[in-house]
């Protein structure tokens, strides 16, 4: 399972986006439960600050080599659970983790070939 989060990381000083991300996109972000991160390389940058403070998410600029690791790895660790469910008495905890997985790898004892074509149709 994991949850609906989005971290950037940017080195721009200002964005130029086609649309208005604080009037469109970020109601968008909120109704979908979406956790918004941003890890800065050279300056603060107001969209990512709003989206990352509105959404619940973290932001921070980088100091240096040592800095950046700190913060690219404090989103390592998954958010918390959340917190009690509609309805529920205060005791039950609602997870809104999304199921996710990979494919299974299927192995056979019959010996199979694959061809690949550097031809594009």
């Amino acid at each position: 399972h994991g949850s609906r989060e989005v971290v950037v990381v940017a080195s721009a000083l200002a964005t130029c986006d086609p649309g208005d991300v604080l009037a469109e996109t970020l109601p968008r972000l909120l109704a979908a439960g979406v956790r918004v991160s941003a890890v800065s390389l050279q300056a603060s940058v107001h969209v990512y600050k709003r989206l990352a403070d509105e959404t619940g998410g973290l932001s921070g600029v980088c100091l240096n080599a040592g800095h950046l690791r700190d913060l690219v790895m404090g989103h390592a660790v998954p958010p918390p659970a959340g917190g009690p469910g509609p309805g529920a008495g205060g005791g039950e905890v609602v997870c809104e983790f999304v199921e996710m997985g990979f494919p299974g790898r299927e192995s056979s004892d019959v010996p199979t070939l694959v061809h690949a074509s550097g031809v594009s149709g």
